[in-house]
């Protein structure tokens, strides 16, 4: 015989919970635990204590001067008293009550818990529909939605986006068809990630992506005109089967197209109904993607200045930073950090100002150098495969605040007051490019290879070496770069420094930007050996 203690259902939260109490002659065994006794072949016999059962599974129960169980919960000769007891699971509302154990007793609870959810599933939808339900995008046409109201959006390709509020006042399960009203075919715009591109750029930076945007299903073409000879340079058939359809130019199969700006037009149409849309793409003589390393005017401790020229009328903002120190020692810790700004004016020729701010925090020490220079290339492939040469002149003012002898024994970019004089010359075939500039610096200091620091004099004559080959693959590319420094034809010396670096670039997207990482090391015969690491970002305007 059972005997109810307690029947109840909380007007709150809806949960049931019915309780019994039994002795050793009106105990029932729970059919859920006799299956368990089975299955771990166990004999139960009646104890004391309190069981507690709940209809939903492995439901997280806390009572107190226990740790966290989960149902079915089972406890023999547990100490008469009462009981707070917590249940919770995910999907249904709380539940928390007090409960009596006696002694020579066995307390049995059951527990219902109320969902505070209910199912909610959407049929019939078009095909790849993206339903959001309270602004989250679900990945299921079934879902769980709480009680009250709920914000439901459907966007469909070719249809108009569907909103209903759905208040939901009980847990029964909701079947919705909502009805999506169709759009007539139409463009609604097109882009193109890189409007211009150059005849001579790299491979990736020839491509253009134009993106097609349209409001419902529909085939149609993709046109590329020259408004000027009036004639079709290409022309392919487009299925447009979602919102965005994207078409690559790439410059590279069309060998003897002419610079110029050229007219992109869009034909489409679904059902008789038609829509057409125009965009330009302008191709230019060229490269305006420029390998990175053109700090002209400054003796690279890594770098070395391409024969190429900045395209007429665009320039390039750059930056570095490049701490640098003694393997020996990191106390001669010296940080230079450059802006180097630079600008086509005319075909062939560039222009270059830029300042440099060398820090050495351990001699307290700080230099602001400034230059100016100019580049002309005698003649180039523009980035096209073959051999081209130029020739620089720079201006270099150097700013130390105190005197040459108190500075680290090297300065890696030779901002040194003078004149410097390069010759680059290069040679591209395909993605590797070779690169060699000689240099020659006048200078009233020269960058001592001794503890001394700099050494002051009247006048000093060297060169600098530099060469460097790059390999290109697409927006990623590394270089190897190696620089020798020569004695000073005056005041002469036996040493000759040699400087090696390697470096990875990206030129991702579609506007000139470029991120460089690098790694270099000077090495005077075997006695002093410096090291150097930064970070370095470009943009071609």
């Amino acid at each position: 015989m059972i005997f109810p203690l307690i029947s109840q259902e909380s007007d709150i939260d809806k949960n049931i919970i019915e309780t019994y109490v039994y002795n050793s002659t009106n105990y029932i065994r729970s059919p859920l635990f006799e299956e368990q006794d089975l299955i771990y072949k166990r004999t139960f016999e009646f104890e004391p204590g309190l069981e507690l059962i709940c209809e939903q599974d492995k439901v997280k129960v806390e009572i107190n001067g226990y740790e966290t169980l989960y149902t079915p919960v089972d406890l023999n000769n547990i100490p008469a008293g009462d009981y707070i007891i917590k249940m919770n699971k995910t999907g249904y509302y709380p539940s928390e009550f007090r409960i009596s154990v006696s002694t020579n007793e066995r307390t049995s609870v059951f527990v219902k818990l109320a969902r505070y959810s209910t199912q909610l599933t959407l049929k019939d939808l078009p095909e790849n529909a993206v339903v959001y339900i309270n602004n989250h995008k679900v990945d299921d046409y079934t879902v769980e939605i709480p009680l009250g109201a709920n914000y439901l959006r459907i966007s469909a390709f070719g249809y108009e986006d569907y909103i209903e509020v759905i208040d939901v006042d009980d847990i029964e399960e909701l079947v919705l068809k909502p009805e999506l009203i169709k759009r007539d075919f139409a463009f609604s715009n097109v882009t193109l990630n890189r409007p211009t591109i150059w005849t001579n750029d790299s491979r990736s930076m020839k491509r253009s992506k134009i993106t097609i945007y349209a409001d419902a299903p529909g085939s149609g073409k993709i046109s590329i005109i020259d408004p000027v000879k009036g004639s079709i340079i290409e022309s392919k058939r487009l299925e447009f089967t979602e919102a965005e359809t994207d078409f690559i130019f790439d410059l590279e199969n069309y060998k003897s197209i002419e610079p110029g700006d050229y007219l992109i037009l869009i034909e489409g149409e679904n059902h008789q109904v038609s829509d057409q849309m125009e965009s330009s793409l302008s191709i230019k003589e060229g490269i305006k993607s420029v390998w990175r390393n053109n700090f002209t005017g400054f003796s690279g401790f890594l770098f070395a200045s391409t024969a190429e020229t900045l395209p007429v009328g665009n320039g390039q903002f750059q930056t570095i930073v490049s701490p640098i120190f003694n393997s020996s020692s990191i106390e001669d810790l010296y940080i230079p950090a450059i802006m180097s700004l630079r600008i086509s004016i005319i075909r062939n020729l560039e222009l270059a100002i830029g300042a440099g701010l060398y820090i050495s925090p351990e001699m307290n020490e700080t230099s602001l150098d400034l230059f100016l220079s100019g580049k002309y290339a005698f003649f180039t492939t523009d980035g096209s495969d073959g051999f081209s040469l130029a020739a620089g002149l720079s201006l270099n003012y150097n700013g130390k605040t105190s005197s040459f002898e108190m500075v680290p024994d090297y300065d890696p970019f030779s901002g040194l007051t003078g004149l410097s004089i390069i010759l680059p010359m290069q040679y591209r075939m395909g993605p590797l490019l070779f690169v060699l500039t000689p240099e020659i610096k006048i200078s009233p200091s020269f960058p001592g290879i001794e503890n001394s620091g700099f050494t002051a004099g009247s006048i000093y004559i060297w060169n600098y070496i530099r060469a460097a080959v790059s390999l290109d693959f697409g927006e990623i590319s590394t270089a190897l770069s190696a620089s020798l420094q020569s004695p000073s034809y005056i005041n002469s010396n036996s040493q000759w420094p040699l400087f090696l670096g390697l470096e990875l670039s990206s030129t991702p997207g579609n506007s000139g930007f470029s991120f460089s990482i690098y790694g270099g090391i000077r090495y005077i015969n075997g006695e002093s050996l410096q090291i150097t690491s930064g970070l370095s970002a470009g943009f071609i305007f």
